[in-house]
């Protein structure tokens, strides 16, 4: 079979597999840029919360409840016609706010094949507090436009303790959505 990345000429594909030239050809152009240069690999990155991550951005996760362990699954794919080799996410020297017990984990294989491979890693937190958080993320790439790999996990934590506390001279402490009796 034909490795189109490895002809270089529209002519001399048509010719040799067809064995005619067609009449179109030149509407094409006669070489095929997408395989020109070296093999290189390139990365996307998607989020089991938010779909697509870009490099410099945020994934946004939504409302999470204050309090509660969250974890993420990021999925690395390689579309590019080389190898791409990932290493293991950490902060990259951020810091995150409202947000405590971060891990993040191995990635499933530092090494990904070309052409749609895939590799997986998690990153594990807790929001602390009520309001926004942010955690950082960065992981060394050998994409030579996407490294290191960098985002931002975003969100807002609900649920945790109350802003205010009520208390009844008659009853005691009042719960959210009770009445004093």
């Amino acid at each position: 079979g034909w490795n189109v990345c490895r002809v270089t000429n529209y002519a001399d594909f048509w010719d040799d597999f067809f064995g005619v030239r067609n009449a179109y050809l030149p509407k094409f152009g006669t070489s095929f840029p997408e395989c020109s240069g070296a093999p290189v690999p390139e990365i996307s990155v998607s989020s089991s919360d938010g779909g697509s991550v870009t490099d410099g951005g945020d994934n946004s996760v939504g409302t999470e409840t204050t309090g509660t362990a969250k974890t993420i699954t990021y999925t690395v794919t390689n579309s590019g016609r080389a190898n791409l080799t990932i290493a293991q996410a950490t902060s990259g020297g951020g810091t995150a706010t409202n947000a405590s017990n971060i891990s993040y984990g191995s990635p499933s294989s530092t090494t990904i094949a070309s052409g749609g491979g895939t590799a997986t890693f998690t990153v594990s937190f807790t929001p602390s507090a009520d309001g926004s958080f942010s955690i950082p993320v960065s992981f060394a790439t050998n994409d030579s436009d996407e490294n290191p790999f960098n985002f931002t996990i975003t969100g807002t934590a609900t649920g945790g303790t109350s802003e205010i506390s009520l208390v009844s001279s008659e009853t005691g402490a009042l719960a959210d959505g009770a009445t004093d009796a």
